[in-house]
């Protein structure tokens, strides 16, 4: 963000992801009651790692699809 104004920059993708994963595994074991995961989850593949990590660790996991919301 430079001047208060988000630029996409497709260079950047993978280190995003990248940290938003960490976040989630730092997260996930600290027992909260829910944990959002807000990425551009595309396709099913994006997000199954995510999915794999919590019903490994027992967790619940519901899949919210925005695209179909009407705002």
């Amino acid at each position: 963000m430079k001047d208060g104004r988000y630029k996409y920059n497709p260079d950047e993708i993978v280190n995003a992801h990248n940290y938003c994963m960490r976040r989630f595994l730092t997260e996930l074991p600290k027992g909260h009651d829910v944990i959002f995961v807000d990425s551009t989850n595309i396709e099913k593949w994006n997000f199954m790692g995510y999915v794999q990590v919590a019903q490994a660790l027992g967790c619940t996991v519901e899949i919210m699809d925005h695209s179909k919301i009407d705002f």
